[in-house]
Protein backbone atom coordinates (compact mmCIF):
# COMPACT_ATOMS: atom_id res chain seq x y z
CA UNK A 1 0.00 0.00 0.00
CA UNK A 2 1.48 3.41 -1.11
CA UNK A 3 1.08 5.67 1.64
CA UNK A 4 -1.11 9.22 0.28
CA UNK A 5 0.93 12.63 0.97
CA UNK A 6 -0.89 15.20 2.67
CA UNK A 7 -1.07 18.08 -0.08
CA UNK A 8 -2.02 15.07 -2.65
CA UNK A 9 -5.51 15.73 -4.17
CA UNK A 10 -7.92 13.07 -5.09
CA UNK A 11 -10.66 12.69 -6.86
CA UNK A 12 -14.38 11.57 -4.96
CA UNK A 13 -17.02 11.25 -7.25
CA UNK A 14 -16.03 14.08 -9.31
CA UNK A 15 -14.87 16.16 -6.73
CA UNK A 16 -11.38 17.02 -6.38
CA UNK A 17 -10.51 17.05 -2.54
CA UNK A 18 -7.37 17.69 -0.98
CA UNK A 19 -5.96 14.69 1.41
CA UNK A 20 -5.65 16.92 4.36
CA UNK A 21 -8.98 18.37 4.00
CA UNK A 22 -10.57 14.91 3.75
CA UNK A 23 -8.56 14.09 6.86
CA UNK A 24 -9.74 16.73 8.79
CA UNK A 25 -13.09 15.93 8.78
CA UNK A 26 -12.36 12.16 9.54
CA UNK A 27 -10.41 12.71 12.73
CA UNK A 28 -13.47 13.45 14.90
CA UNK A 29 -15.24 10.83 13.79
CA UNK A 30 -16.31 7.97 16.35
CA UNK A 31 -14.42 4.88 16.71
CA UNK A 32 -17.35 2.87 16.56
CA UNK A 33 -18.17 4.54 12.98
CA UNK A 34 -14.72 3.80 11.68
CA UNK A 35 -14.99 0.71 13.40
CA UNK A 36 -18.23 -0.31 11.82
CA UNK A 37 -16.78 0.99 8.26
CA UNK A 38 -14.19 -0.99 8.16
CA UNK A 39 -15.55 -4.12 9.39
CA UNK A 40 -18.05 -3.33 6.47
CA UNK A 41 -15.36 -3.12 3.94
CA UNK A 42 -13.10 -5.78 5.61
CA UNK A 43 -10.21 -3.76 5.61
CA UNK A 44 -7.57 -4.39 8.28
CA UNK A 45 -3.86 -2.99 8.79
CA UNK A 46 -1.06 -4.79 10.58
CA UNK A 47 0.03 -3.92 13.97
CA UNK A 48 3.46 -2.28 12.66
CA UNK A 49 1.54 0.82 10.89
CA UNK A 50 -0.26 1.73 13.77
CA UNK A 51 2.98 1.21 15.97
CA UNK A 52 5.06 3.33 13.80
CA UNK A 53 2.48 5.88 13.51
CA UNK A 54 2.36 6.20 17.49
CA UNK A 55 6.43 6.39 17.59
CA UNK A 56 6.75 9.16 14.68
CA UNK A 57 4.35 11.07 16.89
CA UNK A 58 5.57 10.32 20.94
CA UNK A 59 9.21 10.96 19.94
CA UNK A 60 9.58 14.13 19.93
CA UNK A 61 7.71 14.59 23.30
CA UNK A 62 9.26 11.44 24.95
CA UNK A 63 12.67 13.52 24.46
CA UNK A 64 12.02 16.13 25.96
CA UNK A 65 10.67 14.31 29.09
CA UNK A 66 13.51 12.10 29.31
CA UNK A 67 15.57 15.88 29.21
CA UNK A 68 13.43 17.68 31.28
CA UNK A 69 13.89 14.45 34.04
CA UNK A 70 17.81 13.72 33.53
CA UNK A 71 17.94 14.76 37.27
CA UNK A 72 15.92 12.29 38.07
CA UNK A 73 16.22 8.38 38.29
CA UNK A 74 12.73 7.65 38.65
CA UNK A 75 10.53 4.82 37.01
CA UNK A 76 9.04 7.05 34.44
CA UNK A 77 12.81 7.87 33.21
CA UNK A 78 13.55 4.58 32.84
CA UNK A 79 11.38 3.05 31.61
CA UNK A 80 11.12 5.68 28.22
CA UNK A 81 14.51 4.58 27.54
CA UNK A 82 13.02 1.42 26.19
CA UNK A 83 10.14 3.06 24.09
CA UNK A 84 11.65 2.36 21.08
CA UNK A 85 10.61 -1.23 21.72
CA UNK A 86 7.25 -0.63 23.46
CA UNK A 87 4.40 -2.72 22.09
CA UNK A 88 1.07 -1.33 21.00
CA UNK A 89 -0.59 -0.91 24.32
CA UNK A 90 2.78 0.41 25.54
CA UNK A 91 2.69 3.40 23.35
CA UNK A 92 -0.99 3.86 23.52
CA UNK A 93 -1.18 4.01 26.65
CA UNK A 94 1.83 6.71 26.34
CA UNK A 95 -0.24 8.54 24.25
CA UNK A 96 -3.06 8.80 27.07
CA UNK A 97 -0.52 9.55 29.64
CA UNK A 98 0.43 13.18 27.73
CA UNK A 99 -3.22 14.12 27.51
CA UNK A 100 -2.33 16.28 25.14
CA UNK A 101 -5.26 17.74 22.76
CA UNK A 102 -2.98 18.99 20.33
CA UNK A 103 -0.72 16.02 20.24
CA UNK A 104 -4.15 13.77 19.90
CA UNK A 105 -4.61 15.56 16.70
CA UNK A 106 -1.49 14.77 15.62
CA UNK A 107 -1.73 11.23 16.38
CA UNK A 108 -4.99 10.92 14.59
CA UNK A 109 -4.07 12.85 11.56
CA UNK A 110 -1.15 10.53 11.27
CA UNK A 111 -3.09 7.44 11.68
CA UNK A 112 -5.75 8.39 9.44
CA UNK A 113 -2.83 8.90 6.50
CA UNK A 114 -3.10 5.27 6.78
CA UNK A 115 -6.35 4.62 6.70
CA UNK A 116 -7.37 6.39 3.83
CA UNK A 117 -4.30 5.14 1.68
CA UNK A 118 -6.14 2.00 2.86
CA UNK A 119 -9.77 2.97 1.89
CA UNK A 120 -8.37 4.32 -1.97
CA UNK A 121 -5.67 1.17 -2.25
CA UNK A 122 -8.65 -0.72 -1.78
CA UNK A 123 -10.73 1.28 -3.80
CA UNK A 124 -13.89 1.21 -1.67
CA UNK A 125 -16.71 2.86 -3.32
CA UNK A 126 -16.52 6.71 -3.44
CA UNK A 127 -20.26 6.75 -2.09
CA UNK A 128 -19.26 5.36 1.14
CA UNK A 129 -16.20 7.50 1.69
CA UNK A 130 -18.55 10.56 0.76
CA UNK A 131 -20.92 9.04 3.32
CA UNK A 132 -18.47 8.84 5.80
CA UNK A 133 -17.32 12.23 5.36
CA UNK A 134 -21.01 13.17 5.89
CA UNK A 135 -21.27 11.00 9.55
CA UNK A 136 -18.14 13.04 10.33
CA UNK A 137 -19.31 16.55 10.28
CA UNK A 138 -22.05 15.41 12.95
CA UNK A 139 -18.86 15.10 15.25
CA UNK A 140 -16.82 17.96 15.99
CA UNK A 141 -15.25 17.00 18.86
CA UNK A 142 -12.43 14.87 18.31
CA UNK A 143 -12.38 11.59 21.19
CA UNK A 144 -12.33 13.08 24.79
CA UNK A 145 -10.28 9.23 25.48
CA UNK A 146 -7.84 8.48 23.00
CA UNK A 147 -7.06 5.03 24.62
CA UNK A 148 -10.37 3.78 24.97
CA UNK A 149 -10.64 5.35 21.10
CA UNK A 150 -7.58 3.01 20.08
CA UNK A 151 -8.98 -0.21 21.88
CA UNK A 152 -12.38 0.21 20.01
CA UNK A 153 -10.14 0.00 17.03
CA UNK A 154 -8.06 -2.75 17.90
CA UNK A 155 -9.44 -5.92 15.48
CA UNK A 156 -8.71 -3.61 12.59
CA UNK A 157 -4.64 -3.48 13.57
CA UNK A 158 -3.80 -7.28 13.02
CA UNK A 159 -1.03 -9.52 14.63
CA UNK A 160 1.05 -10.71 11.94
CA UNK A 161 2.81 -14.55 12.23
CA UNK A 162 4.48 -15.61 15.86
CA UNK A 163 3.66 -11.31 17.13
CA UNK A 164 1.63 -10.33 19.93
CA UNK A 165 0.65 -6.64 20.32
CA UNK A 166 2.51 -5.85 17.16
CA UNK A 167 5.83 -7.21 17.91
CA UNK A 168 8.17 -10.61 18.14
CA UNK A 169 6.79 -12.85 21.36
CA UNK A 170 10.80 -12.47 22.91
CA UNK A 171 10.48 -8.60 22.62
CA UNK A 172 7.12 -8.84 24.07
CA UNK A 173 8.58 -10.52 27.18
CA UNK A 174 11.62 -8.43 27.80
CA UNK A 175 9.97 -5.02 26.92
CA UNK A 176 6.84 -6.39 28.98
CA UNK A 177 9.33 -7.05 31.91
CA UNK A 178 11.82 -4.09 31.82
CA UNK A 179 9.34 -1.15 31.49
CA UNK A 180 5.81 -2.21 32.08
CA UNK A 181 4.03 -2.20 35.45
CA UNK A 182 2.06 -5.95 36.44
CA UNK A 183 -1.22 -3.42 36.17
CA UNK A 184 -0.27 -2.62 32.50
CA UNK A 185 0.55 -5.82 31.91
CA UNK A 186 -2.77 -7.24 33.12
CA UNK A 187 -4.66 -4.40 30.96
CA UNK A 188 -2.14 -6.14 27.95
CA UNK A 189 -4.03 -9.02 28.58
CA UNK A 190 -7.82 -8.14 28.49
CA UNK A 191 -6.78 -5.95 25.59
CA UNK A 192 -6.15 -9.76 23.93
CA UNK A 193 -9.04 -11.00 25.91
CA UNK A 194 -7.10 -12.45 28.71
CA UNK A 195 -8.18 -12.28 32.36
CA UNK A 196 -5.01 -12.67 34.33
CA UNK A 197 -5.96 -13.90 37.98
CA UNK A 198 -4.19 -12.11 41.00
CA UNK A 199 -3.85 -15.99 42.57
CA UNK A 200 -4.20 -19.29 40.25
CA UNK A 201 -6.42 -22.24 41.06
CA UNK A 202 -4.94 -25.31 41.72
CA UNK A 203 -6.13 -26.39 38.11
CA UNK A 204 -4.42 -23.84 37.03
CA UNK A 205 -0.85 -24.24 38.74
CA UNK A 206 -1.15 -28.03 37.63
CA UNK A 207 -1.83 -27.14 34.07
CA UNK A 208 1.07 -25.09 34.21
CA UNK A 209 3.37 -28.06 35.91
CA UNK A 210 1.77 -30.24 33.34
CA UNK A 211 3.06 -27.97 30.38
CA UNK A 212 6.40 -27.44 31.71
CA UNK A 213 7.11 -31.63 31.79
CA UNK A 214 5.72 -32.02 28.20
CA UNK A 215 7.73 -29.65 26.66
CA UNK A 216 10.85 -31.23 28.47
CA UNK A 217 9.59 -34.61 27.21
CA UNK A 218 9.14 -35.90 31.06
CA UNK A 219 5.07 -36.04 30.90
CA UNK A 220 3.70 -39.13 31.62
CA UNK A 221 0.22 -40.35 32.24
CA UNK A 222 1.25 -42.03 35.63
CA UNK A 223 3.08 -38.36 36.16
CA UNK A 224 0.03 -35.97 34.82
CA UNK A 225 -1.82 -37.99 37.52
CA UNK A 226 0.53 -37.82 40.20
CA UNK A 227 0.83 -33.92 38.98
CA UNK A 228 -2.65 -33.39 39.33
CA UNK A 229 -4.15 -34.93 42.63
CA UNK A 230 -1.55 -33.23 44.94
CA UNK A 231 -2.71 -30.25 46.49
CA UNK A 232 -1.58 -26.87 46.41
CA UNK A 233 1.52 -26.94 48.88
CA UNK A 234 2.55 -30.07 47.68
CA UNK A 235 2.42 -28.93 43.67
CA UNK A 236 4.35 -25.93 44.53
CA UNK A 237 6.91 -28.15 46.05
CA UNK A 238 6.41 -30.40 43.47
CA UNK A 239 7.41 -27.79 40.75
CA UNK A 240 10.44 -25.77 43.21
CA UNK A 241 12.07 -29.90 43.13
CA UNK A 242 12.16 -29.26 39.11
CA UNK A 243 13.08 -26.16 38.78
CA UNK A 244 10.03 -24.92 37.16
CA UNK A 245 8.64 -21.58 37.97
CA UNK A 246 4.59 -21.82 39.20
CA UNK A 247 3.11 -20.48 42.17
CA UNK A 248 -0.26 -19.40 42.99
CA UNK A 249 1.09 -15.61 43.40
CA UNK A 250 1.86 -14.33 39.75
CA UNK A 251 5.40 -12.75 39.23
CA UNK A 252 5.96 -10.37 36.46
CA UNK A 253 7.43 -12.97 33.86
CA UNK A 254 4.56 -15.16 35.05
CA UNK A 255 1.80 -12.72 34.49
CA UNK A 256 3.41 -12.35 30.98
CA UNK A 257 3.69 -16.48 30.44
CA UNK A 258 0.11 -16.94 31.27
CA UNK A 259 -1.14 -13.80 28.79
CA UNK A 260 1.34 -15.63 25.55
CA UNK A 261 -0.13 -19.12 26.94
CA UNK A 262 -3.96 -17.82 26.95
CA UNK A 263 -4.25 -15.31 24.00
CA UNK A 264 -6.22 -16.50 21.13
CA UNK A 265 -3.16 -15.54 18.20
CA UNK A 266 -0.24 -17.45 20.28
CA UNK A 267 -1.26 -19.97 22.15
CA UNK A 268 -1.63 -22.84 19.62
CA UNK A 269 1.73 -22.59 19.37
CA UNK A 270 2.73 -21.81 23.17
CA UNK A 271 6.13 -22.91 24.26
CA UNK A 272 8.08 -21.53 27.28
CA UNK A 273 10.90 -19.15 25.94
CA UNK A 274 14.22 -21.31 25.04
CA UNK A 275 16.45 -19.10 26.54
CA UNK A 276 16.07 -18.54 30.40
CA UNK A 277 17.69 -15.21 30.27
CA UNK A 278 15.45 -13.48 27.95
CA UNK A 279 13.56 -11.42 30.60
CA UNK A 280 16.96 -10.10 31.57
CA UNK A 281 18.49 -9.18 28.24
CA UNK A 282 19.80 -5.65 27.05
CA UNK A 283 17.87 -4.76 23.71
CA UNK A 284 19.33 -0.65 23.36
CA UNK A 285 22.29 0.29 22.41
CA UNK A 286 25.65 0.86 23.99
CA UNK A 287 25.45 3.83 22.32
CA UNK A 288 21.98 5.07 23.63
CA UNK A 289 23.29 3.66 26.86
CA UNK A 290 26.41 5.93 26.90
CA UNK A 291 24.35 8.83 25.93
CA UNK A 292 21.91 8.53 28.81
CA UNK A 293 24.55 7.82 31.41
CA UNK A 294 26.01 11.22 29.98
CA UNK A 295 23.22 12.86 30.43
CA UNK A 296 22.94 12.26 33.79
CA UNK A 297 25.80 12.60 35.04
CA UNK A 298 26.54 16.08 33.45
CA UNK A 299 22.03 16.79 35.36
CA UNK A 300 24.01 15.71 38.11
CA UNK A 301 26.98 18.04 37.62
CA UNK A 302 24.44 20.77 37.50
CA UNK A 303 22.32 19.97 40.26
CA UNK A 304 22.62 23.37 43.02
CA UNK A 305 25.43 22.00 45.57
CA UNK A 306 23.90 21.53 49.44
CA UNK A 307 23.12 24.72 51.54
CA UNK A 308 25.67 25.30 54.07
CA UNK A 309 25.07 24.42 57.57
CA UNK A 310 25.06 26.88 60.14
CA UNK A 311 26.19 25.86 63.44
CA UNK A 312 25.46 28.52 66.26
CA UNK A 313 28.30 29.23 68.33
CA UNK A 314 27.61 27.48 72.27
CA UNK A 315 27.47 31.32 74.63
CA UNK A 316 30.03 31.61 76.98
CA UNK A 317 29.88 30.43 80.40
CA UNK A 318 31.44 32.57 82.99
CA UNK A 319 31.91 30.79 86.82
CA UNK A 320 31.99 32.76 89.55
CA UNK A 321 35.75 31.51 91.09
CA UNK A 322 37.68 31.48 88.59
CA UNK A 323 36.30 32.98 86.01
CA UNK A 324 36.92 31.35 83.22
CA UNK A 325 35.38 31.15 79.38
CA UNK A 326 34.59 27.87 77.78
CA UNK A 327 35.79 26.96 74.49
CA UNK A 328 33.70 27.89 71.50
CA UNK A 329 32.65 24.42 70.08
CA UNK A 330 31.75 24.43 66.57
CA UNK A 331 30.57 21.33 64.96
CA UNK A 332 30.91 20.89 61.44
CA UNK A 333 28.01 18.31 59.89
CA UNK A 334 29.18 16.55 56.79
CA UNK A 335 26.54 18.22 53.90
CA UNK A 336 23.88 15.66 53.01
CA UNK A 337 22.69 14.68 49.74
CA UNK A 338 19.47 15.20 48.27
CA UNK A 339 16.97 12.14 47.30
CA UNK A 340 17.16 13.25 44.01
CA UNK A 341 20.96 13.09 43.52
CA UNK A 342 21.11 9.63 45.21
CA UNK A 343 18.07 8.40 42.81
CA UNK A 344 20.36 10.10 39.43
CA UNK A 345 23.46 8.06 41.30
CA UNK A 346 21.77 4.73 42.03
CA UNK A 347 20.32 5.31 38.20
CA UNK A 348 23.61 6.16 36.51
CA UNK A 349 25.40 2.78 38.15
CA UNK A 350 22.78 0.43 36.69
CA UNK A 351 23.40 2.42 33.25
CA UNK A 352 27.20 1.65 33.93
CA UNK A 353 25.98 -2.29 34.94
CA UNK A 354 24.01 -2.36 32.08
CA UNK A 355 26.66 -0.96 29.58
CA UNK A 356 29.43 -3.54 30.90
CA UNK A 357 27.49 -6.15 30.49
CA UNK A 358 26.71 -4.98 27.13
CA UNK A 359 30.53 -5.02 26.10
CA UNK A 360 31.30 -8.69 27.85
CA UNK A 361 28.53 -10.05 26.02
CA UNK A 362 29.83 -8.65 22.42
CA UNK A 363 33.02 -9.95 23.92
CA UNK A 364 31.71 -13.39 24.53
CA UNK A 365 30.15 -13.36 21.32
CA UNK A 366 33.06 -12.44 19.36
CA UNK A 367 35.68 -14.43 21.14
CA UNK A 368 32.84 -17.56 20.38
CA UNK A 369 33.08 -16.55 16.61
CA UNK A 370 36.89 -16.80 16.77
CA UNK A 371 36.75 -20.35 18.80
CA UNK A 372 34.38 -21.19 16.02
CA UNK A 373 36.79 -20.05 12.88
CA UNK A 374 39.71 -21.84 14.62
Amino acid sequence: MKLLNLDKVIKVKRQQLMVSEVIDSLISLPSSEVKTFFELNGLTLPKTARISVLQKVLKDPVEATLNERAHLADELGYRLTWVEFFSEYQLENLLKFYNSVSLNRKYLSELWLHLLSLIIDKKIDDKELLALMEKAKEHKQLPEDILAYNLDLKDIFLDEKDTIDGISLDQFRTVLYKASTVNEIREIGKKHNVNVPKRLKKEQLADIVVGVLKDRNELTPELEEEVRSLSIVLLQRFAKDRDIKASIELKKEEVIEFILANAEHTKENYSLPQDPAVYDRELRSAEKLEARARQIEEAKKEEPAPAPVIVKEEPKVVAPKPVKVEEKVVVTQKPKHSPQYEEVVRELELLRKELLDHINNCKCTKAQQEEQKN
